[in-house]
């Protein structure tokens, strides 16, 4: 399959729209440092990866949603047909945080990264699954990434009636090896996808569902455990 290199993250919804735009000056709330960190409660993230772990092998587009998961998921996600992979760096975390990429959201200019939209040709399903997969230098650098991302989520928990927003953190603290995920609750209240942030030695990524078909939660939950498995390589 010819994988052509997108530069956005496309969405039908316009209740997106709204965490988008005010989200752009948000993500610097991730850059805060270790005081804000520890006041989210995830300043423990990543204490149990080994300092001297030896370093994964470099990222590759098999470390991203292959088409036999998303197959596999057509129940929580439709019929998701058409991949588009930027093979140059992930430029979306989620639809909280627009067009800010991983390296802005963290304050980590040495990610390396690589994003991939899943969506549906003909436009017969809005279902999207948006994932970012980045590699750090350590697995210490990786843990304080993937606490910065789960920070910037955090921003987008609290927004006026009517709009939409995430829920709480589940499953959390995020440990090594591990995921978290908040659900993505549209304007009617109605839990339609979610986000999950994921860490894997010195690896961590993000996946987000939106628009899913059926339960939300199930489809966050369901999309993030072979993205976890993809991600371990």
């Amino acid at each position: 399959m010819t994988i052509p290199r997108t530069t956005g993250h496309p969405t039908t919804d316009p209740g997106r729209t709204v965490g988008r735009r005010r989200l752009s000056g948000r993500a610097g709330l991730a850059l805060a440092g270790a005081g804000l960190l520890a006041a989210t409660g995830l300043g423990a993230l990543g204490q149990a990866t080994p300092a001297q772990a030896a370093p994964s092998a470099p990222l590759s587009t098999v470390d991203l949603l292959q088409s036999t998961d998303v197959g596999a998921l057509r129940a929580n996600l439709g019929e998701l047909n058409q991949q588009q992979t930027d093979l140059y760096g992930a430029r979306t975390v989620s639809a909280c945080t627009g067009e800010a990429g991983l390296d802005s959201v963290t304050g980590d200019k040495t990610l390396v990264s690589l994003g991939s939209t899943w969506s549906n040709a003909d436009g017969e399903n809005r279902a999207l699954v948006t994932e970012a997969v980045a590699q750090a230098r350590t697995p210490a650098a990786a843990a304080r990434a993937a606490n910065a991302v789960v920070t910037a989520l955090r921003a987008c928990q609290h927004e006026p009636k009517g709009h939409w927003r995430y829920g709480r953190v589940y499953h959390g603290p995020l440990r090594d090896g591990d995921h978290v995920w908040l659900d993505a609750i549209d304007g009617n209240g109605t839990v339609s996808g979610g986000v999950a942030v994921m860490l894997r030695g010195d690896r961590f990524g993000v996946v987000e569902v939106s628009n899913a078909v059926g339960d939300g939660d199930d489809a966050i939950k369901n999309t993030v455990l072979p993205a976890e498995q993809r991600l371990g390589g």
